[in-house]
This record gives structure tokens, sequence and C-alpha cells, in this order.
């Protein structure tokens, strides 16, 4: 956390497109982002780079909700909402980061598709927002430990699980709100007391005191993927695991309306690939997202979660307001989008008891335009697949796949989407309404 006496080394200075004067954004006043449950189990400064990557992360996100998008008229009318965003951020070495500011605008752009323009200025001193230390993470890291990004949703519980059965395991949470953490806390200590391995849960809070006007937050994925990094550089780790599965990551959209980065794209392989390469170039050493279950649906995920971890797991929040709702055992909707997957991933993989805790405020979704939105994206998936050369059918369906050239095997993509296409179909079957989709 940024001392208050440190304060004005920490003015961002950013504008839009629309306006001719910069505005400030103050850490500490406009921003903050607390790391004492970080701190406390560091044992050496926080390396520079690492600090500037969640200064310019943070502001980034502070600036993406304080700058609200083209109202509706003009959007629908032009179909762009995109923004021209001009942004001051203070590092350690400004020269360093200018040579890298090509990328990371580039990263910027595809994760919000808005035009960035990054200028950096030195700070003063050396210290970043989460410096010193207190105690050692572990007094030996398990070998070739790479920490995990925890949000408390049930991908990240499962792997955090899957972890922890085979070896000590680290994992990173970011927060904005009270409920989300407790969330975080509760599941990572129910997982960690099923195992003989130790689990270093570490945490920071993220708070914008003034709100933002802008709800779209898409680039929530880059502040989570860079405090994920700080610590793992501060643990010596040569990387960070991101747990989404493939269908999730790549999030293909669900009708053809949806256009650009109104499909969020916050673990997208290419996300991951453009932000270790900056890392990478950034520390001078190869610095590596990894996604393992980036070959798996969310149903193949949970089932290779051990049944014993179902009670942790149970409190694991996937709707899409579930967070930003800020009510203790809320129930989750169950007609949003992420509800819907996680009630059809855990019926494929045998395991609907996760959710018997909190009923869901609608049992049956089917009435719903998401439910009818997904259904629609499964049949153009089939229809697709069952092509005798499926790739080229699939691409003129969604050619937002041009994304995954030169990251992913295109026989393995079919793969995925044919599994889960088998998983989603099965669902229908068991709501008896079969007939109308297939």
């Amino acid at each position: 956390m940024i001392a208050r006496s440190e304060a004005a080394s920490y003015l961002v200075r950013y504008r839009s497109g629309t306006e001719s004067q910069s505005r400030s954004l103050q850490w500490e006043s406009d921003l903050t982002v607390d790391g004492r449950g970080f701190r406390q189990h560091l044992a050496e400064a926080m390396p520079p780079e690492a600090s500037d990557l969640l200064i310019l992360a943070a502001s980034a996100y502070a600036v993406d909700r304080m700058v609200a998008r083209p109202g509706l008229r003009r959007t629908r009318d032009s179909g762009d909402w995109h923004r021209d965003l001009f942004m001051d951020v203070p590092v350690s070495d400004p020269s360093r980061w200018a040579a890298l500011a090509a990328k990371t605008e580039r990263l910027l752009r595809w994760l919000t598709d808005d035009n960035w323009n990054l200028h950096f200025s030195q700070r003063a001193g050396y210290r970043g927002p989460l410096d010193p230390s207190q105690q050692a993470l572990f007094s030996a890291l398990p070998a070739r430990c790479r920490p995990i990004l925890f949000s408390g949703g049930l991908d990240s519980g499962c792997a955090l699980q899957n972890a922890l059965s085979v070896d000590d395991a680290v994992a990173i949470s970011v927060h904005t709100n009270s409920w989300m953490q407790n969330t975080q806390r509760t599941v990572a200590q129910g997982l960690a007391s099923l195992s003989t391995h130790r689990l270093a849960a570490l945490s920071f809070r993220v708070n914008l005191p003034a709100g933002g006007t802008e709800t779209s937050q898409r680039t929530r994925g880059l502040l989570f993927l860079a405090s994920g990094t700080m610590a793992a550089i501060a643990a010596g780790a040569d990387g960070l695991v991101v747990a989404e599965n493939g269908v999730g990551a790549i999030n293909l959209p669900y009708v053809a309306s949806q256009r650009g980065t109104e499909s969020t794209r916050a673990m997208h392989p290419r996300t991951l690939h453009m932000f270790s390469d900056i890392v990478s170039s950034l520390r001078g050493t190869e610095f590596t997202v990894d996604a393992p279950y980036l070959m798996s649906t969310k149903a193949e995920l949970i089932g290779m979660t051990n049944a014993v971890a179902d009670k942790a797991l149970s409190h694991t929040v996937s709707c899409d307001s579930g967070f930003s709702a800020r009510v203790a055992h809320r129930e989750p909707c169950g007609r949003c989008t992420s509800c819907i997957l996680r009630r059809q991933s855990l019926a494929a993989a045998g395991r609907p008891m996760v959710d018997e805790r909190l009923p869901y405020r609608h049992p049956i979704p089917v009435e719903f335009p998401e439910f009818s939105a997904m259904a629609w994206q499964v049949l153009r998936l089939r229809r697709c697949l069952r092509e005798p050369d499926p790739w080229p059918q699939l691409m003129c369906e969604f050619p937002e796949l041009v994304h995954l050239d030169g990251l992913l095997d295109q026989g393995r993509v079919l793969s995925l989407y044919d599994r889960y296409v088998q998983e989603f179909e099965t669902y229908l079957q068991s709501l008896g309404i079969e007939q109308q989709w297939m």
C-alpha cells in the first residue's frame, strides 16, 4: 500500500479524446490498492518493475471505469463503442517502459476496443505500492511452483483443489469488496483444510472511492494478471497459472450482435500470450502464464476435482451479479449465462449437489433470453461441427476464432467444442426441451 506521504509520486494523468485537458488520478484518494494481506508474506523488497506493472494495470482499470463509453444511441447507430484514452503513468524506469509502450497499447486495445496512448514519467524514489516484507512466504517453495490466480469462482476453486492434492500452493486473489474477500477466504480455507499440503493465500484489495461511470470493466482481467504476476515474481516463480476452462477463455459470442470486446477477453489465449510477452520483455527473462485447462470444458475441469471438495466448492460464486451485489449469502440468479454454464457443467459432471447449499432465484432458466442465446450458439456450433470440413464453417460462423491462429491447434479446438456441444445437449434433454433445439 502506498504511504500517504508518497501519494504525490503516484499522480496518474489521463484524458479521453473528447477532452482538451488532462484529469488527475490520485492514488490513495481516487484509487487504492491495499496489499497488507500480500506484504506480510514477503521477505524481500519488490522489484521496481513488478510494482510498475501493478501501478499501470490498476491505473488502466481506474481510467476504464472513470471514462464513460459513447452513449447507447451512438453505439447502436455506428456499431462503435471505442474511446480514445491517453494516460501518463509514473514508473521507476520510463525508458524501459517506453520501449514496451506499443506492445502494452496493443494489449489494452485488444482487451477494451479502445485506442490507448501511453506515456511514462519518472516516479520519485525506488519504492512501489507494495514494498517491504516481514516473513518468508514458505521456508522453501515447491519446486517450479507457479502461483494460481484465485477469483473465488468455480474454475479457480477446482484448480486450487487439484494443485493442493499434489503439492504446496500459492493462491493470489484480488477483491473489490468485503463480500468477495470473504468468499475467497472461505473457499481457500475450506480447500486447504482438506489437504496435507500448505496453502499461502495472498490478497489485494482494489477500491475506487469515488466509483466509476463505466460498467464494462474490460481491464479487470489485466488487473488480476498484474497482481498475480507481481506475487509470482516476489515468490521467485517464473510464471503464473490461470484456471479458466477453454470454452470460457475463448468466450465466443452467443449472438451475432455481440462485437469485439462486448465478449470479454480477460483470459483469452491471445491475452495470455501478449501479457506473457510484455512481462518477459520487462524482466529480461521468460515469464509464462499457463492455462492448464484451456483444452477442457468446465464440466471436465469439475470432473478432474475430487468430490471431497464439493462442500468447499459450494461456496464459490459464478453469478454475474454475485460479487457486485455485495450481499453475503445472496442466492445466485440462475438465469445469467454464467449461472447457466455452471448449472450445465455441474450436471454434465454428475455433481449438481454442489449447488444445493444456495438455491437459484430462478430454478428453471429456459424462459430467459440468456438461455435462448446459449442454446442458439450450441445449435450453430453443432451445425458447423457436422460439416465434412468443419473449421472453415466454424470460422465463417464465428470469425472471432481467427484470433486463435498460431496459438492453438485447430483439431483440439474442434474437439473441445464438440464435447461442449454434447454436454449442453444432454443438459437440454434433462430439461425436456431437446425437440425445440435439436
